[in-house]
């Protein structure tokens, strides 16, 4: 914006500067603004903490696992006694 502004500065001119200027704001006005994505990097604290995390939840969902094989052996035992 600011390289067109220059160069319509320079039209000497009067009406065709104010043509320039006025399509400049509309085109301006009528552009969709881009839409990007930020992207962030992340640092070495930041990874090991994710890896701590997704451990942790690797590790309980392991014991939600195991834990109902559990109830049903000890259910097992406790009949046969």
């Amino acid at each position: 914006d600011n390289l067109c502004r220059r160069r319509e500065r320079q039209i000497r001119n009067p009406e065709d500067r104010h043509k320039a200027h006025t399509l400049r704001h509309t085109a301006r006005d009528f552009t969709p603004k881009l839409q990007r994505e930020v992207l962030t990097r992340q640092s070495a604290k930041q990874k090991a903490a994710k890896a701590a995390a997704e451990a942790a939840t690797a590790a309980a969902a392991a014991l939600l696992a195991v834990a109902p094989a559990d109830a049903a052996r000890a259910e097992a035992l406790g009949e046969g006694l």
